[in-house]
């Protein structure tokens, strides 16, 4: 199982360990929500993480070459190997 580790960064040490899909590579938070979106390179796909329950809620496949995805709210993500989290426009 691949995870995704969540930090105190006053304390710099990992809090809990959050399931994802294969190879994560960027993320978006959505407080609101109370979810965080992250791409899984090696697994072509975005896992939607519930924050509180700590499970994943959906697994969205991408396909082969990912796209930047912009939705009300969140961060950019980048879902391509080829840009960063940054460079997505």
């Amino acid at each position: 199982m691949t995870t995704f580790d969540e930090i105190d960064v006053a304390k710099l040490e990992v809090v809990r360990k959050l399931a994802t899909g294969s190879s994560p590579e960027t993320f978006a938070l959505d407080d609101k929500r109370g979810r965080i979106y992250v791409s899984n390179e090696e697994g072509s796909s975005l896992s939607i993480l519930d924050i509180d329950q700590n499970i994943i809620v959906h697994e969205v496949p991408t396909g082969r070459a990912g796209r930047c995805l912009y939705r009300r709210g969140l961060q950019d993500l980048s879902m391509s190997h080829q840009r960063s989290a940054t460079s997505c426009t």
